[in-house]
This record gives C-alpha cells, structure tokens and sequence, in this order.
C-alpha cells in the first residue's frame, strides 16, 4: 500500500505532533510543575524564616525582662500596699482623690469602710460620693480600673443634680452625683 505524498506527509506531521505531545505530558509537563511548586515553598520558606527572625529580635529584650523581674523577687502587683489596713485604706483613699480631682470631679465624701477577711487576703474598701460630669465619671471609672493594682467598683448609683433654678440652664445641670464603693485587696502576713 502507497501513500500518496500529501497524505504521507500529512501521516508524519500528525505522528509528530502526537509524539510531541507525548513528550510534553511525559516529560516537560511534570518538571515544570514541579520546579513552580518548588518556587512556591521556597516563597514560603523565606516568609517563615522572616517571621521567625522578627520573633527572635523581640525574644531577647523580653528574656532580659524577664530576667530583671525575677531578680526583683515576688511583686506586690494587683495589692495594695501598706504597713496596715488603716493605712492601705488612706492610700487607697487618696488614690480615688487624685484620680477625681485630675478627671475634673470633685469629691463631696470619703468613707472608709471596715475590712473584711476573703480567704487568704483582706478586702479594704472605701465608700465615694463625688460630683462630676459624665465625661469625667468615664475617666475616674477608667483611672480607677485600669490601674496597675486591682481595684474593684460595686454598688455604683449615678443620679442627675436637681436644677436650683427652674427655667435656667447652667453648667450644674450636666453635673452628676456619684456613689460607689471601690474595694482592694492586700495580702495576709505569711500568703
């Protein structure tokens, strides 16, 4: 059987390309899927070692952090400090006076409160009423509770300062009375 040469040449350029596409799927295509993956982790590698060399450079001032802190021995944070319970209570007292006086409220009483035993600590507790207006009630509660020792607000009551004169407005009427108990703890010789 002859061929006529159009289509014998037809014949060996489809048996080419076949042969060339065999190739590509055998040979080239899996090469360069894995030379793109390759790519890929390498990417990946380099963003990992980035990420670890930022969290070593911030390991070593906190080790050395870690190290001063334990040299200072057992902290004190979140207590009150004092010789007694009457003089936690005055500095706890004072504390709450400088707090309202910097927040722009003005303390009309200050009590202070009998401690009361919570397991291995003593709460000290002081009673407040104060005057102020709201944006400086939001800075005393955040003073107060933000602080490096624990300090804890209950029986909070907010009223609204009655008018002294009907049908004029002033700056009183914005002002609020605030009574509340702030509590903190002090540690128990020998906890």
């Amino acid at each position: 059987m002859t061929l006529s040469p159009f289509l014998g040449r037809t014949l060996a350029v489809v048996l080419l390309l076949g042969a060339s596409g065999g190739i590509w799927s055998l040979i080239v295509e899996p090469v360069m899927t894995k030379y793109r993956l390759s790519a890929e982790s390498t990417v990946q590698s380099k963003a990992l070692i980035e990420r670890y060399l930022r969290i070593a450079k911030v390991r070593a001032p906190l080790e050395k952090q870690l190290i001063s802190l334990k040299r200072r021995g057992p902290s004190t944070g979140g207590y009150l400090e004092g010789a007694s319970d009457t003089l936690a209570a005055a500095k706890l007292q004072n504390r709450v006076k400088g707090v309202v006086a910097t927040s722009g409220g003005e303390i009309k009483s200050s009590q202070i409160l009998p401690p009361r035993d919570d397991g291995n600590h003593r709460a000290i507790n002081i009673r407040v009423q104060l005057s102020a207006d709201i944006a400086g009630l939001q800075a005393i509660f955040h003073a107060l509770e933000s602080e490096n020792t624990l300090l804890f607000l209950d029986n909070v009551d907010v009223r609204r300062q009655r008018a002294r004169r009907r049908g004029k407005k002033s700056a009183d009427d914005r002002r609020l009375t605030v009574r509340f108990d702030v509590s903190g703890y002090v540690r128990r010789e020998g906890s």
